[in-house]
């Protein structure tokens, strides 16, 4: 009885304690907890091999978060990297048009000419050309609440429609 009493606190101090521990670090893994100890990796036996396994699963497991991570922060360096090209493309051309009209203004201005009105519209165009992109790269950035409300649609389209002119030979049917 001795002897039966000594195994099985034995096998239980040795391998079923020890394999519901791991058992609860593999539970913590699996529910994303990847900062935790993994107990019993330094063990030279099969509770060891198994946790020193799970060290490597974990491993895994964070690299490929940060591989994730790397990943997304990639993606958004690649798209600003787009938006900057293609912003800077829009404020180029008409900033080329304020630069060229300068130049012609300034060249006229040594022949004492006066007239610059064709001149000052153009670079009025591409100022405001500008401001306009500026103004819509502004407003796509911000968050925006939405304000929904029901419309009856019957009513709008009869709104819309009201305000179409439609030629005399065109009947228009509402079912």
């Amino acid at each position: 009885i001795g002897f039966g009493v000594f195994a099985v606190r034995l096998v239980d101090r040795r391998v079923v304690r020890p394999m519901a521990v791991i058992t609860g670090a593999v539970r913590a893994v699996a529910e994303g907890d990847l900062a935790g100890r993994i107990p019993y990796a330094r063990r030279h036996d099969e509770i060891g091999e198994l946790a020193r396994a799970l060290v490597v699963f974990r491993d895994n497991a964070i690299e490929k978060q940060r591989m994730a991570e790397e990943l997304v922060r990639t993606e958004r360096l690649s798209a600003l990297g787009q938006l900057t090209a293609t912003v800077a493309h829009e404020l180029r051309n008409p900033l080329s048009a304020i630069r060229n009209t300068y130049y012609v203004m300034k060249e006229a201005a040594g022949r004492k000419e006066t007239n610059f009105d064709r001149q000052l519209e153009r670079m009025e165009r591409s100022i405001g050309r500008c401001d306009r992109i500026i103004s819509d790269l502004l407003d796509y950035s911000r968050l925006r609440n939405l304000n929904l409300s029901p419309v009856v649609f019957d009513q709008w389209i009869d709104e819309v429609l009201s305000d179409q002119h439609l030629p005399a030979d065109v009947a228009l049917i509402k079912q």
